[in-house]
């Protein structure tokens, strides 16, 4: 009974040990920070000994995201996108619905009965006064109010996208909700001379069209002897086409007793069917100059 006791301890002890090792796989350290089997074993080190491990993709994203958290001064949740092109949503504001706290409107002007293909509001904590910026400064918008139509923002053109809960000194006023920031990409995001050109279809069932959706990018950095300059080009360009039906039942009327029995009945006024179309086509595009000094002092 007693080894039996003492297996099971240890087969526990290293699936826990196992557990705990998996979560450091992939995290930016040092390639020659520890020993490895191979270095153990008297294997001679390759020229990548002392070089650093750079995660991309998703979890780079996620760490970046955590980090800005962490370090703001105030309530603050972050979608970033460090891979050109790589912003998990089609539009920003089907991005904000994945931030806690923040839902989004889905009205359709054409038909109230059913959702619109894409969201066109943002809502913090119930409330609908949300300020809305562009790299810190005022944005505007066709509509009324503080905050721009996020569905005709491409999130192809954006880097990071902040969502700002409370208020804090240094802020415009006007969010009283809250207040999001759209990032859009720069030069210094990245090294040397980049290009990048991604595109995409869509296919609507019922409509049987396909629509593309198109985004490019171009930046470079360029050293000098008065300092190093960045260019930066980008665009998108994006159209969906969808078609929604629906029935529709009216009001109900009373009908007289007699009419359809003994009793009063209820029975519909009317029937609809609808069929809405809807078309969107977006057109975005950002440039960008920067410039810093190489003089230290």
């Amino acid at each position: 009974m007693g080894a039996s006791i003492r297996v099971r301890l240890i087969a526990s002890t290293a699936l826990a040990s196992l557990t705990w090792a998996v979560p450091a796989v992939g995290q930016a350290v040092p390639a020659g920070a520890a020993a490895t089997p191979a270095d153990q074993d008297g294997v001679a080190p390759t020229e990548s000994d002392g070089e650093d491990i750079v995660v991309v993709g998703v979890r780079a994203a996620l760490q970046a995201a955590a980090e800005r958290k962490r370090n703001a001064d105030t309530f603050v949740d972050s979608i970033t996108a460090t891979d050109i092109g790589a912003f998990p949503d089609k539009s920003v504001a089907e991005a904000l619905q994945r931030v806690p706290g923040v839902t989004v409107a889905r009205t359709n002007q054409g038909d109230a009965t059913h959702y619109p293909a894409e969201p066109s509001a943002v809502i913090i904590r119930g409330l609908t006064q949300v300020r809305s910026e562009i790299n810190g400064r005022d944005s505007f918008s066709a509509s009324a109010g503080y905050g721009l139509n996020f569905a005709d923002i491409s999130p192809d053109l954006l880097a990071a996208v902040d969502t700002y809960k409370n208020q804090s000194a240094d802020m415009i006023e006007g969010g009283i909700a809250g207040t999001i920031d759209l990032r859009t990409r720069l030069p210094f995001d990245q090294q040397g001379t980049l290009f990048s050109l991604t595109g995409t279809a869509n296919y609507g069932t019922l409509s049987k069209k396909f629509t593309p959706d198109v985004s490019g990018l171009v930046s470079t950095r360029i050293s000098t002897d008065i300092g190093e300059f960045g260019l930066m080009a980008s665009g998108a360009y994006s159209q969906i086409k969808t078609i929604s039906q629906g029935a529709l039942v009216t009001r109900y009327v009373p009908f007289a007793a007699g009419v359809y029995g003994p009793q009063p009945t209820y029975i519909p006024n009317g029937f609809l069917e609808t069929r809405s179309r809807y078309n969107r086509e977006r057109k975005g595009a950002s440039a960008a100059f920067q410039w810093q000094s190489t003089d230290e002092t």
